[in-house]
């Protein structure tokens, strides 16, 4: 039996681009850092942690952001895979 051994992205990068595209989705909305904070339900702070990268976004979180942005999850993993494309 082979094993298949798969090439995933550094985390780093992953956050980095991860907050990139939730930066440039944000702005491109004309929402400020903090109303989108109160939006999502979560500080401020967090939000700047997640679009400089230095957190990854929870699953909930993601999810709230996605609401807020109104745009599906899928709509936003595919924006996050097309800045990793990018990098290659």
């Amino acid at each position: 039996m082979n094993t298949i051994i798969y090439q995933f992205p550094d985390r780093e990068i992953l956050c980095k681009n991860i907050g990139r595209t939730l930066k440039k989705l944000r702005k491109n909305q004309h929402i400020r850092q903090e109303d989108f904070a109160i939006q999502c339900q979560i500080s401020r702070n967090t939000i700047s942690l997640i679009e400089t990268g230095k957190i990854c976004p929870s699953f909930d979180v993601l999810y709230r952001i996605c609401i807020v942005l109104d745009i599906t999850l899928s709509d936003f993993t595919y924006y996050v895979e097309n800045s990793l494309q990018k990098l290659k």
